[in-house]
């Protein structure tokens, strides 16, 4: 019954009141052997509690492994809630899954030193302590976020979605100053695409997005660019005018597009504070172009597009589609740095080929928002995931994506394993061995997959699958206190036979932990607004942590 209760409460929305004045339900539990209670105080009791046992369980199994020397990354943020409470949500990221640790309440001034001590406090209840089990943190782009990751004994990296958004909004949107857009960062939220304003993108069809989120409220402030502005708003005057009225749509519009589609395609009205509905509301425009202007005719309406006009909305349609795919991908939960950097190059190569003006202004300011947000570590990755692409790509630099020498790469590596090994003064480190996936088709197949035309999305999979190779990993089972002689030994041996010996394994596994992204903890507030609707407005702290934390637990575990 308690199992039963928390689900219902936390992952499913029902309140604790409606399990004492539902008779139905009070009715099916009886059926079940199970007595509900009759006060609302008593439920509230069972799912905390129940949330206590799970975390306790949690603690155990993030002491399991820690004990075979795995370490973590971070994602964090703040998020205020309709009572104008803001909250801290935590979130823990190992190589192969994450760990939603609740939400702190954050009283008072929410300075860089107090966000600092919150999340300290919070993770030595589940006996985890920064310097030594945490790699890297991932946040995004205010500047306290920044100063926190400053004042933290690990790496930090900013988020790559916010830096997509931003410049969109660079490009699309009036322009902020920079102090105002640094604000406006820490503001962005990520909507869940199968929870996104059903109302108007329920006609898009997207067969892969369970659990993905995408970055792309835009705050109200900002408004569309004036260049745009124009063409946009025509669009959508005329996607009002069908969806505002039935018999207009079906008798006029609806007898065009199923002459040439061979089924219904409604139009689709976009929010706009939201640049990804944008190009939705684009894409399904742009298909049904002929049958639009028919209708138009038909209407005897005055509203008319120009070649010109068609053009402006298939260049923007098209140097969205890649963004808005990228995006998608890079807010996975499989995302890595190495996967992000393959996203980043793949969308910035698709503007490029355009050759457009406004493909070309987006991809600048794509490439001077992501060099914000690109650090050493990711070039350390790269080179312990394959050394000879990266050797090639240092032989054609990029300014973009800068690759560090291999000194800074090796003292990179030191400075993490030194940080996070500092305790174990020779002890054996128990190390999981793991592997990295690779793909194990032949060339011969590979010819044959990119002979056919191949979608966006699926060029965009099969260039994250050849960033895998499969590699040889050896253990080793020294201990040596000249840390960095072994590691150029060590990066010699990688360098001509693939091999990677023991520190150098603990580095790739370790920075492997680092998302790209701060999504998961927007996921989490995603959770906290569905949890904490209008029907459950006066949830207490303890409760709406105990929610969240069960919900995540409930669906991470799909039970």
């Amino acid at each position: 019954m308690e199992v039963m209760i928390s689900r219902m409460t936390a992952k499913d929305g029902f309140s604790f009141n409606s399990f004492c004045k539902s008779s139905d339900l009070r009715y099916l539990f009886q059926k079940s052997g199970h007595k509900l209670p009759s006060s609302s105080n008593t439920i509230r009791s069972i799912v905390i509690q129940f949330s206590e046992s799970v975390k306790a369980n949690m603690i155990n199994e993030i002491q399991k492994l820690q004990m075979q020397n795995q370490k973590f990354s971070l994602t964090f943020d703040e998020w205020t809630s309709r009572k104008n409470r803001r909250y801290l949500n935590i979130n823990l990221h190992s190589d192969k899954q994450h760990r939603n640790l609740g939400l702190i309440r954050i009283q008072g001034s929410s300075s860089a030193e107090h966000c600092v001590n919150l999340v300290e406090e919070h993770l030595k209840i589940f006996n985890i302590n920064i310097k030594d089990d945490i790699v890297a943190i991932t946040a995004d782009g205010p500047n306290v976020m920044i100063k926190v990751g400053n004042l933290m004994p690990c790496f930090q990296q900013r988020c790559f979605a916010h830096g997509i958004q931003l410049a969109i909004i660079d490009i699309l949107y009036k322009d902020l100053p920079e102090e105002e857009a640094q604000d406006q960062e820490g503001l962005r939220r990520f909507q869940e695409i199968d929870n996104a304003d059903q109302s108007e993108l329920s006609d898009v069809d997207d067969d892969d997005n369970e659990g993905s989120f995408i970055v792309d409220c835009i705050p109200s402030s900002v408004k569309i660019a004036s260049n745009y502005k124009d063409l946009i708003t025509k669009v959508r005057k005329v996607v009002k005018i069908f969806r505002r009225s039935p018999t207009k749509n079906d008798l006029i519009l609806q007898k065009y597009i199923q002459e040439e589609h061979d089924k219904r395609l409604e139009l689709i009205l976009d929010c706009k504070t939201r640049w990804n509905s944008l190009v939705n509301m684009l894409e399904r425009f742009y298909i049904v172009r002929l049958c639009i202007s028919k209708a138009l005719i038909d209407l005897r309406s005055e509203i008319r597009f120009t070649e010109t006009e068609w053009f402006a909305i298939n260049d923007l349609k098209n140097s969205l589609q890649p963004v808005k795919l990228g995006v998608k991908v890079l807010c996975r939960r499989d995302a890595t740095l190495i996967t992000a950097e393959t996203t980043v190059r793949f969308i910035l190569e698709k503007l490029d080929n355009q050759s457009t003006p406004l493909s070309t202004k987006l991809a600048a300011a794509l490439r001077r928002r992501i060099k914000q947000r690109r650090i050493d570590l990711t070039g350390t990755l790269l080179y312990l995931q394959n050394p000879i692409k990266f050797e090639n790509d240092l032989k054609n630099p990029d300014d973009t994506f800068l690759l560090p020498k291999k000194t800074i790469i090796r003292k990179e590596i030191k400075k993490l394993l030194e940080r996070v090994l500092s305790n174990e003064h020779g002890e054996k480190i128990l190390c999981a061995s793991n592997t990295a996936s690779c793909s194990n088709n032949s060339d011969e197949d590979q010819e044959q997959d990119e002979s056919r035309t191949l979608s966006l999305k699926e060029e965009l999979e099969m260039k994250l699958q050849k960033e895998y190779p499969e590699v040889k990993v050896i253990e080793s089972k020294v201990l040596s206190k000249n840390l960095e002689n072994v590691l150029k030994k060590e990066m010699i041996a990688f360098e001509n036979d693939g091999t990677k010996d023991r520190y150098l394994r603990m580095a790739y596994e370790y920075l492997l932990t680092i998302p790209p992204t701060s999504v998961e903890a927007e996921r989490a507030f995603s959770a906290a607004g569905y949890i904490r609707n209008n029907l459950r407005t006066s949830l207490g702290d303890e409760s709406i942590n105990s929610l969240c934390f069960l919900r995540s637990y409930f669906q991470n575990n799909d039970i």
